[in-house]
């Protein structure tokens, strides 16, 4: 599956590490609630009254605003680096961001050319005339532009040996997802997205007939693999997703097309050692490699190519896509042509754009405050380990220790933890070597963007012969997120979150503890949920917890999952706890931190509280709504922030909570770990 990211995606973060929502109604002045009864709604009563969702966006939120204003930003950037157009140095990176620019706003140049050189990859899958043929062609396709279908790997450090980087074999892109095409209640997005692949098919010459044919079939077929795809939270798990294969292993893992070929022609066939990350869908796959299948298989290649290259082909074929996207999102309307082009090129050239961004927009002295706030949180995190007692009815309502083994491997993590603040150490830019035409010489967006492919598929192959450079950032600094990487134990804040209502120079300890400190004190708390726990110090998959250590981890893990379970977030739907288990014990672990790093005093514990839950302020649709709680692992926003406080005992000092109150959770009810 070729990687590129896509417009919507773009502009549109949705925050795979720290963010994600809930539906909130519109308030009036008549029902604002009590704190101690929806502490989220009475916080944010103000704030949820005024802002109002966009109709290009599925949702408002703090997150989703300061990420316009950063692409505003980097937009300025843009702009002065196009405006001087030809006065860039011919070759140089500004000359090469302008020239493709230029071909990305040229509308009228991008229906013309329709499919350009993509059309004759469309043709390769087209014409092949037995299964060998296809698997050949498509394993070509991948190993010369990194565009993968139905045979997909990806590089990446090994789990258990971080320091090399190793070939991970791959699912195919079901674009819709597990959860969606087994859930009969998606039925309508069904329909949907049928019409979408048969759209796609139209506008490459197909009669509405055999356009709907197609787009049965490749429903079909997807459904079929999903069938035996892992959930999500599966997914998440590296014990179930490390399954390290030999080269000759692997061949014979396929044995209805000469497999072998297929690495060479990806041009990973000199590695001695892979990782398949489900095996049960590669079989699946191998079933499906004969001839009766040839016509489907090849028509689902075709579809996935021309899905990924969407937005840069012809306008009717970038709205499709963008068009399919808003209905699953219930967003009312596109964004503008300009918008939409200005953010294809910001997404290709992210990091030499960011570069810019960060000397314009990013105090230096926001690092230093952060990495002493980060300093703070982990050595708290110290002593809460060492003085960590679980309780748990699983275990008979009897108080254990975890052992002095585990705590040291614990805290051994803690202190190998890298920090990265800001912006990274080495800038990339992925447009050296790449050739960009620009539209006065003849250049189309289509044949540039596949240039750009090329020199990026050599960059990533060129991994394998490397050691792990473990300074290489996977966010630029422009945008709203943050993360921890666990196969490198490290921790990673770009420069766009450090600002308010996240991070304020000017306010109290107290409040940005409530703000970037809790987010600080997640990222850290997922080296110990239940998949960071499995990778040690040097980020290698490896057990380091005692048995009985671990077990009871799992017996506090439980009830984490059985506590979100019961939040119903619309009628009939309710937080699945297994899918957000990780990023809940994250929530639970980072207010556990940070309410003791602010220590006793009322008043700035209060304060904490409060812009914890103003941070996670949110409005947003049904229907995305509806999206997230089956293919996202955070729970919803307003539960993120009443599930968390109502198991914290400080909150129940701060508002004298009492168990008439709708915040109120029995003591022995209240979750976490850490």
């Amino acid at each position: 599956m070729r990687k590129q990211i896509s417009i919507l995606l773009c502009l549109l973060i949705i925050f795979s590490s720290i963010n994600i929502g809930c539906k909130q109604n519109l308030l009036t002045d008549n029902n604002k609630p009590r704190l101690e009864d929806d502490y989220y709604a009475n916080i944010n009563y103000k704030t949820l009254k005024k802002e109002e969702i966009s109709p290009e966006d599925p949702c408002w939120n703090y997150y989703y605003d300061l990420q316009k204003t950063a692409n505003t930003q980097v937009n300025s950037i843009l702009n002065d680096i196009v405006s001087a157009g030809d006065k860039n140095e011919e070759g140089s990176i500004n000359r090469k961001i302008s020239d493709l620019y230029s071909c990305a706003v040229d509308l009228d140049g991008r229906n013309k050319t329709g499919l350009g050189p993509l059309k004759d990859t469309i043709n390769s899958i087209e014409s092949a005339k037995n299964i060998q043929e296809y698997v050949d062609t498509i394993s070509k396709i991948a190993g010369e532009t990194g565009e993968m279908s139905l045979l997909c790997n990806y590089i990446a450090p090994d789990l258990k040996d971080s320091n090399k980087n190793i070939v991970y074999i791959a699912v195919p892109d079901l674009i819709l997802g597990k959860e969606y095409l087994e859930t009969d209640i998606y039925k309508e997005s069904w329909t949907e997205y049928k019409e979408y692949i048969s759209k796609m098919f139209m506008l490459t010459g197909k009669d509405e007939e055999e356009a709907k044919k197609i787009a049965e079939d490749i429903f079909a077929f997807q459904k079929d693999l999903a069938s035996v795809t892992m959930t999500m939270d599966e997914g998440q798990d590296p014990s179930k997703i490390y399954n390290k294969y030999t080269k000759e292993e692997l061949i014979n893992l396929f044995t209805n097309v000469n497999f072998e070929r297929v690495l060479e022609n990806m041009k990973v066939s000199k590695c001695n050692e892979f990782v398949v990350n489900e095996v049960e869908v590669e079989k699946k796959i191998n079933e499906y490699l004969t001839e009766e299948n040839l016509e489907l298989l090849k028509k689902f290649s075709e579809f996935i190519i021309l899905n990924d290259y969407a937005e840069c082909l012809s306008v009717d074929m970038r709205n499709a896509k963008l068009d399919f996207n808003n209905s699953l999102n219930g967003v009312e309307e596109r964004y503008s042509d300009y918008v939409l082009s200005n953010m294809l090129v910001q997404s290709l050239a992210g990091f030499d754009l960011g570069k810019i961004y960060v000397k314009e927009h990013f105090p230096e002295e926001n690092k230093e405050a952060i990495e002493k706030m980060v300093k703070d949180i982990i050595s708290v995190y110290k002593k809460r380990i060492d003085n960590l007692d679980w309780m748990s009815e699983i275990i008979s309502l009897t108080i254990f220790s975890m052992s002095e083994k585990t705590k040291d491997n614990a805290k051994k993590k803690l202190d190998n933890m890298t920090i990265k603040i800001g912006y990274p150490d080495e800038w990339p830019s992925y447009f050296d070597n790449v050739d960009i035409i620009s539209k006065k010489d003849g250049g189309s967006l289509i044949s540039n963007i596949i240039n750009f492919d090329k020199e990026n598929n050599k960059r990533v192959l060129e991994k394998l012969n490397k050691p792990v450079n473990k300074k290489e950032w996977s966010m630029t600094p422009q945008t709203l997120n943050a993360y921890y990487n666990p196969s490198a134990n490290e921790i990673v804040f770009p420069a766009a979150i450090l600002q308010a209502p996240f991070y304020d120079r000017k306010a109290d300890y107290e409040t940005n503890l409530g703000g970037i400190g809790v987010i600080i004190a997640h990222e850290i708390t997922h080296a110990f949920d239940n998949n960071g726990a499995l990778y040690d110090e040097k980020g290698n998959f490896n057990q380091w917890w005692t048995k009985e250590d671990y077990k009871n981890f799992n017996n506090l893990s439980k009830n984490i999952i059985e506590y979100y379970d019961q939040f119903e977030v619309l009628p009939g739907h309710k937080v699945n706890g297994k899918l957000t288990l990780s990023e809940n014990i994250a929530d639970l672990g980072a207010m556990s931190c940070i309410a003791e790093l602010a220590g006793e005093d009322k008043k700035g514990l209060e304060k904490l509280f409060k812009n914890y839950a103003n941070i996670w302020a949110m409005k947003e649709n049904e229907e995305y709504t509806l999206f997230k709680l089956n293919t996202d692992g955070h729970a919803p926003d307003k539960i993120r922030v009443n599930a968390v406080l109502s198991s914290n005992d400080k909150f129940y000092d701060v508002y004298n909570i009492k168990e008439t109150d709708r915040m109120y959770i029995r003591p022995e009810k209240r979750v976490g770990v850490w």
